[in-house]
């Protein structure tokens, strides 16, 4: 399979060029202010791509429901956590936003790579046709075109606004968590409707297509295919990490730059650091506290 076209080139590169220059010019227009106001254009992007989603579900029902439309893909659970990590201000808040922070690292690598296995070019054409032809049909190539790029600019706002601060071992568990709760139902279903989800019912990676075919032949169709979703969920959620770790690079580095430069800290990075002061002049009481 061809991992980037031309088509893909001319569209996907400019885009991401623009959303690099309006991500920075945020950095500085929003840089030291209080959350609330650096979350606003997170916010429009998330809740924006809520709205994408509602819509390709309506007019999918509309139009006559396809099984393929069904939110059983990964992005579908990017879709559901950003208008909840953009808006929701509760207990859980770190742990929804270290775990839709990971999914969108791995979305924005492997869109990097291979932005062909995500969407064709046949649907970038088709998006363009949806407003130069207005047909409804085409909403669901531009749904899917539209999304996966909202996508990487939530994910560069999140960075160059400083919306979340990682903490490993929580976002981590965070979205193994998510992952074993979307797999099992995700892969009955591709199987079952025999529908694509998440490469669940076969790949589109050659390679590791060759061996689900081979598995199905050393072990079975059932086994092997059993055996391939295990595999393919695996490596998925290893990848998913890794995107997730190397995010959690970028944070460093910036930080690093940040304080090499003289950067004065935000609201959030004083209240972290005199909370930890506190907590470590008087650790021994709160421990003793605790017992």
């Amino acid at each position: 399979m061809q991992f980037w076209t031309a088509t893909h080139a001319k569209t996907l590169l400019p885009s991401l060029a623009l959303m690099l220059i309006a991500v920075w010019l945020l950095h500085h227009l929003l840089k030291g202010r209080e959350e609330r106001v650096r979350s606003i254009p997170f916010q429009i992007v998330a809740v924006l791509i809520g709205l994408l989603e509602i819509a390709k579900q309506v007019i999918s029902l509309r139009l006559g429901y396809k099984m393929w439309h069904l939110p059983l893909h990964v992005c579908s659970v990017i879709g559901l956590f950003l208008p909840l990590t953009a808006l929701y201000r509760g207990r859980y808040r770190g742990v929804l936003r270290g775990a839709t922070t990971a999914l969108l690292s791995a979305l924005f690598s492997f869109m990097v790579i291979a932005p062909n296995a995500i969407y064709t070019v046949e649907a970038i054409e088709d998006s363009l046709k949806f407003f130069t032809q207005s047909d409804i049909n085409y909403f669901f190539d531009f749904h899917t075109v539209a999304f996966h790029e909202l996508a990487l600019l939530a994910l560069l706002l999140i960075y160059a606004l400083d919306l979340h601060q990682p903490e490993p071992r929580r976002d981590v568990l965070a979205t193994a968590t998510v992952m074993l709760c979307y797999t099992p139902p995700a892969a009955v279903a591709a199987n079952v409707l025999q529908t694509n989800f998440h490469n669940f019912y076969y790949c589109v990676f050659t390679p590791i297509e060759l061996l689900r075919l081979r598995l199905h032949e050393v072990l079975g169709a059932s086994l092997g295919q059993v055996l391939y979703v295990i595999l393919h969920a695996t490596y998925t959620s290893l990848g998913i990490v890794a995107a997730y770790f190397l995010y959690c690079l970028l944070v460093g580095v910036r930080h690093r730059v940040s304080q090499g430069r003289g950067v004065p800290p935000t609201e959030e990075e004083q209240i972290t650091a005199a909370a930890q002061g506190i907590l470590d002049k008087h650790r021994a009481a709160f421990e003793e506290l605790a017992k």
